[in-house]
């Protein structure tokens, strides 16, 4: 894409050691490697990551409707984008 080459590759590296030290050494040799520095401990204090719950989502009626007229896109204060169009991997 342009870049240098070596910037990729370098930080494929420092993504394959993070995960062996954070994960393998873990299981292998029972004792964390990597640990979080006392001072970032003291500031934030100790918790454990919880995702939140995903919500459900509902879709507004007519929305994504391709054969919906301009004007009614327009009224509900949608965009038209030109219409139509083609998908992609299709010639």
């Amino acid at each position: 894409m342009g870049g240098q080459v070596f910037d990729m590759l370098h930080g494929m590296g420092v993504a394959h050691l993070y995960y062996f030290l954070a994960d393998v050494v873990p299981q292998v040799q029972g004792r964390d490697v990597l640990q979080t520095p006392r001072f970032l401990i003291d500031r934030f204090g100790v918790g454990e990551y919880r995702p939140e719950p995903a919500t459900r989502v509902t879709p507004r009626p007519g929305f994504g409707n391709a054969a919906q007229p301009a004007a009614a896109a327009a009224a509900r204060g949608g965009h038209t984008w030109g219409g139509g169009g083609q998908r992609l991997g299709r010639s």
